[in-house]
């Protein structure tokens, strides 16, 4: 495993083969290990990318392997208040206590690491239809917003056909201009929206 090239330590349970911060919590406790103990190993990791810090505090190394033995880590948003949810709930999957509760592969965890980058919302993170939306099309992250322009016109295609369907509907019942003038105001009002993301989204690349 990832955790088992390094230089080696003594535990309750016989020796540890790796470095004790990087261990998953089975390990630490003697327990057999398989591929989810790797998986706990690259959330250590990824926490210390972003957060630039061990999720364990400096101790002795006894405490430190009795905290690894009980996953006691810092959580990721007090290490690193600008860490987002997203990523919180990928790391925190990955170094949950129990191996059943994480990723049951590392390509799973790498799986929703790109959901990240890619500015979707990952398995990991149960959030509802309304805040994956969000996230995907007007993140406040402009490096992980995905407006693309062919979501754009896609919408704005279906959106007027729309408009103009409700106009003619109207004008079927009401009679006069009315209908024209729905069918005017969704011609005006949808391109002039894209527009507007379309500007926010370039803005938004320009300062990633």
């Amino acid at each position: 495993g990832l955790a088992t090239t390094s230089e080696g330590t003594e535990a309750a349970g016989g020796p540890i083969l790796g470095t004790p911060c990087f261990v998953s919590p089975e390990q630490a406790r003697g327990e057999p290990l398989d591929a989810r103990s790797d998986v706990y190993t690259l959330g250590v990791i990824l926490y210390e990318l972003i957060a630039l810090r061990s999720p364990y505090p400096r101790c002795d190394l006894p405490t430190l392997l009795d905290r690894v033995g009980r996953a006691d880590v810092i959580a990721l948003h007090d290490a690193c208040p600008k860490a987002s949810r997203t990523l919180g709930a990928v790391v925190a999957r990955a170094m949950a206590l129990e191996p059943a509760a994480r990723y049951p592969t590392v390509g799973d965890l790498a799986d929703d690491v790109e959901i990240v980058l890619d500015g979707r919302t990952p398995v990991a993170d149960h959030a509802g239809l309304l805040t994956q939306a969000a996230r995907y099309y007007v993140g406040r992250d402009p490096s992980m917003s995905r407006l693309r322009v062919v979501d754009l016109d896609l919408w704005m295609a279906s959106t007027m056909l729309l408009g103009a369907g409700i106009g003619a509907a109207l004008g079927a019942t009401i009679g006069g201009w009315w209908w024209v003038l729905v069918v005017a105001g969704v011609l005006v009002a949808v391109p002039t929206t894209v527009r507007w993301l379309r500007l926010r989204r370039r803005s938004g690349g320009d300062d990633a």
